[in-house]
C-alpha cells in the first residue's frame, strides 16, 4: 500500500486474491473472495452515486443562485438602457 502512495502503479497482490479460481474453490476461498470484491464494487458504487447527488446538489444551487441574481437585476438593466435610449433621442432633437 505505502508503495502505490509514492508512485509505484504495480497491482496489490493479495495471497487469497492472487490464487486462480480452481484454487480458491478446493481451499475454501472462494466465497470470502466473491463476498469481498462484491463488498468493494458496492461501496464504490454507493459512494460514486452519493458524490453525484451531492455535486449535482451544489450545481443546482449555484445555478439558481445566478438566476436569481440576473431575474432581480432585470428590471434594473432595462430601465438604464431605457433611459439611455430616452437621454440619446433628447440630445438628437
Amino acid at each position: 500500500m505505502f508503495r502505490n502512495s509514492i508512485g509505484d502503479i504495480a497491482e496489490v497482490n493479495y495471497g487469497v486474491w492472487s490464487l486462480s479460481p480452481e484454487e480458491t474453490q478446493r481451499q475454501g476461498y472462494f466465497s470470502q473472495h466473491n463476498m469481498a470484491v462484491l463488498a468493494i464494487w458496492t461501496f464504490w458504487f454507493m459512494n460514486m452515486f452519493i458524490m453525484l447527488i451531492v455535486i449535482l446538489n451544489f450545481l443546482v444551487a449555484e445555478v439558481s443562485e445566478t438566476y436569481d441574481k440576473v431575474k432581480s437585476s432585470g428590471k434594473t438593466f432595462l430601465y438604464l438602457s431605457k433611459a439611455g435610449v430616452n437621454k440619446i433621442a433628447f440630445e438628437y432633437r
